[in-house]
């Protein structure tokens, strides 16, 4: 939640950039970010000291559990919050600002890669359509979708994962070597889902491929009309 928190407010900051706004004038306007961001923050704090142990291997902070837990429904509750008000003001300006809206003028060249992009998806739905896929291609697709189901239903039922918390080291918990973190079965379903990734690549790249060869002959196509009307 708070890498997500953070990732939005970076966002709303690299835009501020690219529009060319001044500086003083966007910090001051993030400031009510600070309402979202300090109890992720905080909650995120209270996690890492709930396991913070002393040299007896005793919980420094006995209360944090209980704290973190009360702190992270009161965050989940003023994200909703948040994010419905922000919902409600955006229906509201829409609604009772819509000659505005309609005054501002249409960006040519967004309309036209908008149009590009509408008729790119259109030729990529025909040329992939399940009909015409070859069929070595199909029953790639389905055994990546089997071998994905396998490796989700093993991750869900069997332990794959040593016990590795916020507060726990490499060096400590597991002896120096990361991949001591996989238990066998969890090798077995990160292989299975590499293996499924692979194969969705293999049909991802000949989809790319067939795309681009019907985009370019239609556009030879249509120099060629262009041509003769000429």
């Amino acid at each position: 939640m708070i890498l997500l928190v953070l990732y939005l407010f970076k966002n709303s900051s690299v835009i501020c950039g690219i529009l060319g706004l001044d500086l003083f004038p966007i910090l001051v306007a993030t400031i009510p970010a600070l309402i979202i961001i300090f109890p992720n923050v905080l909650t995120g704090a209270l996690l890492v000291m709930a396991d913070l142990k002393d040299d007896d291997n005793l919980l420094l902070y006995s209360w944090a559990s209980t704290v973190s837990a009360l702190c992270t429904a009161c965050t989940v509750i003023l994200c909703f919050c948040t994010a419905i008000t922000a919902l409600y003001y955006i229906e509201y300006i829409a609604s009772t600002r819509k000659d505005e809206i309609k005054a501002i003028s249409v960006d040519e060249e967004v309309a036209a890669l908008e149009k590009n992009e509408r008729h790119n998806a259109e030729v990529y739905l025909k040329v992939t359509s399940w009909d015409i896929v070859p069929i070595y291609l199909k029953g790639i697709l389905i055994l990546a979708m089997i071998f994905m189901s396998i490796s989700c239903y093993i991750l869900n039922v069997i332990p794959c994962f040593k016990v590795y918390t916020i507060t726990s080291t490499i060096e400590e918990d597991l002896s120096g070597d990361i991949f001591n973190l996989l238990k066998p079965m969890g090798w077995v379903a990160c292989g299975l889902f590499l293996v499924s990734s692979l194969l969705v690549m293999i049909f991802v790249f000949w989809e790319k491929r067939v795309t681009n060869n019907a985009l370019n002959e239609e556009a030879t196509h249509i120099g060629t009309e262009d041509e003769i009307t000429a």
